[in-house]
């Protein structure tokens, strides 16, 4: 339960940031950038490097589900604490408006100016990276999705080359994974539960068996926990 919940926060910091950025104006500042490595969730799961870009820009307009809720929830929080709005329902509904009317996705396209890149891909999503290889990993029984251990799953793309084994190792941002079933969906046999992105550098093999490891298909989806466990005030 931890791990999802690190996991979700992980999947709206992107989108509910650039949300609650939108509704501040827009000042002249230098930025001092660094290669990051973060993932997100959705009704699909997309993981690390340029997959976190296309699904950070697919939200900005078509928000939904899961990522909605988490992403209003945290920046309605960062608006209020800034000051920017009175109370949390009047932040939400500020929040929503941004994602929703296009506003969160514009100020994306400026932070992305501003450090240096190029606002265009927020249109041409091809200019991207792109992996070298793409694989599917497929159910070996009818059910629902009982487990995605998001653990294993950091390491299966840490394996991969998404993530820094080493502090001076490299991370490839064509590596990543696309889920497109989460927790508690059916699921038949031979049906793809996720998408790997390989790059150039990857340790395959080793990968894609933490990757199965991390999946778990059961008779019955497991019950339902809160989205948010708690809120430390």
């Amino acid at each position: 339960m931890r791990s999802r919940f690190i996991a979700l926060t992980a999947a709206a910091v992107v989108v509910g940031s650039a949300a609650a950025w939108a509704l501040r104006p827009i000042a002249h500042v230098e930025v001092s950038t660094a290669d990051v490595d973060k993932g997100t969730i959705a009704r699909r799961i997309f993981a690390t490097g340029a997959l976190q870009a296309t699904r950070t820009v697919d939200v900005g307009t078509q928000v939904s589900g899961i990522v909605e809720s988490l992403s209003v929830e945290l920046a309605a929080w960062m608006v209020q604490l800034a000051g920017l709005s009175p109370s949390l329902d009047v932040a939400r509904a500020r929040v929503r408006d941004a994602l929703h009317s296009g506003a969160g996705l514009e100020r994306f396209r400026r932070v992305i100016e501003l450090q240096g890149g190029n606002p265009r891909v927020c249109d041409d999503l091809s200019l991207l990276p792109q992996a070298v290889e793409t694989i599917q990993v497929r159910s070996e029984r009818d059910g629902r999705v009982a487990r995605l251990a998001a653990r294993a799953i950091g390491h299966s793309g840490m394996l991969l080359g998404g993530g820094r084994e080493t502090v001076d190792g490299q991370i490839d941002p064509t590596v990543g994974f696309v889920f497109h079933k989460k927790v508690g969906d059916p699921v038949a046999a031979g049906e793809p539960i996720v998408t790997v992105h390989v790059g150039k550098a990857s340790r395959r093999e080793a990968a894609l068996a933490r990757l199965r490891e991390a999946i778990v298909v059961g008779a019955e989806a497991p019950a339902r926990g809160p989205l948010i466990l708690e809120i430390l005030n």
